[in-house]
């Protein structure tokens, strides 16, 4: 694991300390250039300042400290990580270097998880607050119905008089949709129905199906609290995504 990280961290190092040589990072480089071309890389050229290619490689410099997540580091820290980028560019390896690349791998991946738990976050924050604005638009419509748990219904035919408890297996059609009517699965596009027992699935279904008679069709808008919540599903449904569900309730068997 360590041997992975420390190779990524290697090549990236080596890409960004060119970067920075080619910048007019490099000591040796600076003691031979003219003052005027000094002055010039230290003030931070503009982009019209700038040939295409410098750009392009300042661009690259750029992503490398984002994939490193630069940003995230002390200055202190920051100023020893762009010296051993220097030192990668220029071949020296110092003992300390072999002593310490098991702890930088550490540091490496301890940030790369704090990250992935910030978008995550993020991530969540968005798809609710996108939710909660959805359900406002349905909120006082005709025919829709609140319930306590956040749930949203209405009923799109109406069934018998048999309806199904929360221990009770159905037989159902059913097509499910995020809010921007994406499909994330759909017993109707596959052409079979799914038999399944009430108390085995996600809440806002196992409440929903029980507010319709057998032979009816309903349709769910479910908060994420009801759905998957801050988890998510497979690789469609994203963490605190609110979903939408057309079922038709086939058959119930006690």
């Amino acid at each position: 694991m360590y041997e992975i990280n420390y190779r990524f961290l290697r090549s990236t190092a080596f890409l960004m300390g060119l970067t920075l040589i080619a910048g007019g990072c490099s000591q040796q480089s600076q003691s031979e250039s003219s003052s005027d071309h000094s002055s010039q890389v230290n003030d931070s050229p503009t982009m019209e300042e700038l040939t295409q290619e410098q750009q392009t490689f300042r661009a690259l410099g750029y992503t490398i400290g984002d994939d490193i997540m630069l940003s995230s580091y002390s200055k202190d820290e920051a100023d020893h990580i762009l010296e051993g980028l220097r030192l990668s560019a220029e071949g020296s390896e110092p003992e300390y270097i072999g002593e310490n690349r098991a702890a930088a791998a550490r540091i490496l991946q301890k940030k790369a998880s704090e990250r992935a738990q910030a978008r995550q976050a993020s991530e969540i924050n968005d798809n609710k607050a996108a939710g909660e604005a959805y359900f406002k638009t349905l909120d006082g419509k005709d025919g829709i119905v609140k319930t306590a748990s956040s749930l949203r219904y209405e009923i799109l035919a109406e069934g018998s008089d048999k309806y199904a408890t929360a221990v009770d297996s159905v037989k159902v059609h059913y097509h499910g949709t995020l809010l921007d009517g994406t499909v994330f699965d759909s017993s109707l596009d596959r052409g079979e129905p799914i038999n399944f027992p009430l108390n085995g699935v996600i809440a806002g279904f196992r409440e929903g199906l029980t507010l319709v008679g057998e032979g009816g069709k309903i349709r769910l808008y479910m908060p994420s609290d009801i759905a998957y919540g801050d988890r998510g599903a497979g690789g469609m449904i994203g963490p605190g995504a609110s979903l939408i569900f057309e079922v038709e309730l086939l058959e119930i068997n006690p």
